[in-house]
């Protein structure tokens, strides 16, 4: 399992044990997620710069979070079903002052408006 060319700096293995993500530093600190049981890569998200420190699979494996360090301050939600940003923030300097070192994903009843989750 070979996708990486700096220092591995954070994995997750998703709920269901069928996928992997790895985050690295470097000037092009990428995320790969893996098929975990064929040991290949499915998908490269390359948005990050600096430092990936925080991977989190969502609770039906279906979003995939990525948070990079200081420098970079960014915080992305993924599909993990083709690779795409479902949504982006910056975190660093306009919500936290320094990167996170942990994440949890909510309980998916339902949003701010009371609506159900079941379908997003």
């Amino acid at each position: 399992m070979t996708a990486h060319d700096d220092q591995i700096t954070c994995l997750a293995l998703s709920n269901s044990g069928a996928l992997l993500a790895s985050g690295q530093r470097g000037e092009n600190a990428d995320v790969v997620v893996w098929d975990f049981n064929a040991k290949k890569p499915i998908f490269r998200l390359s948005e990050h710069d600096h430092e990936v420190v925080l991977l989190k699979f969502s609770h039906d494996d279906k979003l995939l979070i990525s948070c990079g360090n200081q420098l970079d301050g960014r915080m992305f939600i993924w599909n993990t079903l083709n690779g795409h940003i479902v949504c982006s923030t910056q975190l660093i300097p306009t919500i936290l002052l320094e990167s996170p070192n942990c994440c949890a994903w909510g309980g998916f009843t339902k949003d701010v408006k009371l609506r159900p989750t079941v379908d997003y």
